[in-house]
């Protein structure tokens, strides 16, 4: 199993765990009704059919994949005098790398039949916004951290995740990504076999996000309004999503009820 959350009070003994597919299809139900919400009567009259279309397959590849990188943090074990957990810090950075890759291949893909400029902006858009779903934590801290036992792990799990995410955007319609993803997780496999290390692979991602596909994404953010807008929106999307998936972890926070808050409004 891939832990999606994994903690232990060491007084009480409790422990609380939720597998990677649990956390996601919880996050994919969250958005089940997007079709029909006031956000999509909103948006099918300011954008044309395939622009919106293109919106809510970027919105769900997004929130299939943005837990995506703790495959490499499955040994990530924190241990304090009151409590044990799988720290996660900065998955959020493999995960946007690896829907920019497998987005970026449906850009000269035939399975993804959309005028190239709506594919980039889905690219832009799903990318962004598992780039940034844990900014509220404050992005500044989010940096990668990955013990090397935990980068090994991860390794020889990856057919797993691949399986995985393989049969997720199956039962939700995706599957006309699934060519671009089986691509994007053979590269994945030939990268890890050149890098050795938990520290080499932490500086490739930050590089190619940092050097790379963040400086893309935000320059076609500044000079796109379109682009911008529903950026922010699948953000929005997303991280109401994942908090509510993860509800069971522990009592809800002020921002997790401003979160059901948007979701009653605008999601149901």
């Amino acid at each position: 199993m891939i832990y999606s959350y994994y903690y232990i009070d060491s007084h009480t003994c409790e422990k609380v765990e939720e597998s990677l597919e649990e956390h996601t299809i919880k996050a994919i139900r969250v958005l089940s009704k997007l079709d029909s919400s006031r956000i999509a009567r909103y948006l099918v009259k300011q954008v044309s059919n395939n622009l919106y279309h293109a919106f809510r397959d970027g919105v769900m590849i997004a929130t299939v994949l943005h837990d995506a990188g703790k495959v490499f943090f499955q040994k990530n074990l924190q241990i304090k005098v009151d409590k044990k957990y799988l720290t996660f810090r900065g998955h959020e950075l493999i995960s946007a790398f690896l829907t920019n890759e497998i987005l970026y291949k449906s850009l000269i893909s035939n399975s993804v039949n959309l005028d190239i400029s709506i594919k980039d902006s889905m690219r832009i858009l799903a990318t962004f916004s598992v780039l940034y779903h844990h900014h509220a934590m404050n992005i500044e801290f989010r940096r990668l951290f990955i013990r090397e036992k935990s980068y090994q792990e991860g390794k020889g799990l990856i057919s797993e995740l691949e399986d995985l995410l393989l049969s997720i955007m199956k039962k939700i319609g995706l599957e006309k990504y699934i060519p671009q993803l089986n691509e994007s997780f053979e590269s994945l496999r030939s990268l890890l076999t050149k890098i050795s290390n938990a520290n080499l692979f932490s500086l490739y991602i930050k590089r190619a996000i940092d050097q790379d596909i963040s400086r893309r994404i935000w320059r076609t953010i500044i000079k796109d309004p379109m682009t911008k807008k529903l950026s922010f929106l699948s953000l929005s999307l997303l991280i109401t999503a994942d908090y509510e998936a993860a509800s069971k972890r522990g009592k809800a926070s002020r921002f997790h009820y401003a979160l059901r808050d948007f979701r009653s409004i605008y999601l149901n």
